[in-house]
């Protein structure tokens, strides 16, 4: 603490009026801005230190207007009493919303181990050799596939202004409902046509490897 907040603390300790004390500070060549800081800095000070003994009795087991009443009767500000109560009770709220999240990562956290868990039987390592060969080729194939449509609906969008459907190569208008519609029937014919032969040969395959390899 400098000497001016030390020079303000001790003529308040005497009992001398702050604005006096600003006044005797102004006539000594003090810049105003430099004593109001120091005024707020021993005004925090002493929040904190009220606080401090709130909280203290409190956990005590006394109720927050009753140690308010006390303080006031010994002397304190009102002002300064009330803003240490809403200083305790914004910690405490601060206190809770922190606690809040933290169990939200943790649940968050205990979800996301939950899902490594039950999916870490997928792991390569832990595959049979016929879901070896019939996954990944399907992964594959899938998302060539999807890649393929994304390619189709930017095309005809490109071409047409707006998402449409097409026939035999050409772009058709159609509503949107219609176009999403088209889309969705192609990526299920492409699912039938080309992941379903190409996961059941996979398999096939992966299991004839694997009954070689025994």
């Amino acid at each position: 603490m400098n000497s001016l907040e030390n020079y303000i603390k001790e003529n308040l300790r005497k009992g001398i009026k702050l604005e006096s004390i600003k006044k005797a500070l102004s006539l000594a060549g003090y810049k105003r801005e430099a004593v109001e800081n120091a005024i707020k800095r021993i005004y925090r000070e002493q929040i904190t230190d009220i606080a401090k003994y709130i909280n203290k009795e409190i956990k005590q087991g006394l109720h927050s207007s009753a140690v308010r009443n006390y303080l006031l009767a010994l002397g304190h500000p009102k002002t300064q009493v009330d803003d240490a109560i809403e200083k305790i009770i914004s910690a405490k709220k601060a206190l809770l919303r922190k606690k809040k999240a933290e169990k939200t990562k943790e649940q968050f956290r205990a979800i996301i181990d939950n899902i490594s868990a039950k999916f870490s039987k997928y792991l390569w390592y832990n595959l049979e050799p016929w879901q070896r060969g019939a996954y990944i080729p399907t992964i594959i194939v899938f998302i060539i596939l999807v890649c393929w449509e994304i390619v189709m609906m930017t095309n005809s969008i490109i071409l047409s202004g707006s998402l449409n459907c097409y026939s035999f190569g050409r772009v058709v208008s159609c509503s949107l409902f219609e176009s999403l519609l088209f889309y969705l029937l192609l990526m299920l014919a492409f699912i039938i046509i080309f992941c379903l032969p190409v996961f059941g040969l996979g398999a096939l395959i992966g299991y004839l490897t694997g009954r070689f390899r025994e």
